[in-house]
């Protein structure tokens, strides 16, 4: 019997958050108002980065205080930015996960954990609402071929 592929998914999020999740000592909790698929914890996940950029956010505090944060135009947008592993999700409980767990945004709120975040070359691609399969045609051969993530265990820091 041939052996099956892991479950590879992407989600398209809004600059400046994928670039906020790629910061060493920066975002560590994606909010969504559904939680992952039982089925997809543990699934590699393509960070992609959509066509517009979050105007707001780029005064977020969270934002303004790390370092270097790019200029409006030059954000990477409308490509595959990163990859990682849909590591946990749980419902926002009291102020839990902060600063990144936002308990504000969206009754009820879900907080994903992506855990092994690595930047790779952006792939410019268009995304799509919710976890999205891509394409055939996408040659995956980067998910062995990343650039290194300068600090790994920060996802850990706030398991639950």
């Amino acid at each position: 019997m041939p052996e099956l592929a892991p479950a590879v998914r992407g989600l398209t999020v809004k600059q400046p958050w994928p670039w906020a999740l790629l910061q060493p000592g920066g975002k560590n909790i994606e909010n969504r108002t559904w939680p992952i698929p039982p089925a997809l914890l543990g699934a590699t996940v393509l960070l992609h980065a959509g066509q517009k950029v979050d105007r707001d956010a780029l005064s977020d505090p969270r934002i303004t205080a790390l370092p270097d944060v790019p200029d409006l135009d030059d954000f990477v947008t409308g490509a595959i930015v990163a990859h990682g592993r849909l590591a946990e999700c749980h419902e926002e409980k009291g102020g839990c996960c902060a600063p990144w767990g936002d308990p504000t945004v969206l009754d009820p709120i879900f907080h994903w954990q992506i855990a092994d975040l690595r930047a790779i070359e952006p792939i410019p691609y268009t995304g799509s609402l919710s976890l999205w399969h891509p394409r055939p045609d996408l040659d995956l051969s980067f998910l062995s071929h990343t650039l290194p993530k300068e600090e790994d265990s920060r996802v850990d820091e706030h398991r639950h």
